[in-house]
């Protein structure tokens, strides 16, 4: 799980977010992401391209779901 952005905290948003991202020789082609919130799909498309990275022989297409869950 990966910590909510902190407008959508303020905006007590959570939800599911499904992101498809597809690699060709290690390099992300493509990031899209689905979820009722474009909020959390913005952030998460962003997330995913700053922090994952693949190895040079790896291509295809992957997907990781991604929970945002409001805590107390």
């Amino acid at each position: 799980m990966v910590a909510e952005p902190q407008d959508a905290r303020l905006l007590r948003i959570q939800g599911d977010v499904r992101i498809r991202i597809k690699v060709d020789n290690g390099k992300m082609v493509k990031v899209t992401a689905e979820s009722s919130s474009p909020l959390l799909v913005a952030y998460a498309s962003s997330w995913v391209r700053s922090n994952w990275q693949f190895r040079p022989s790896v291509s295809g297409v992957y997907f990781l779901p991604i929970a945002y869950k409001l805590t107390a």
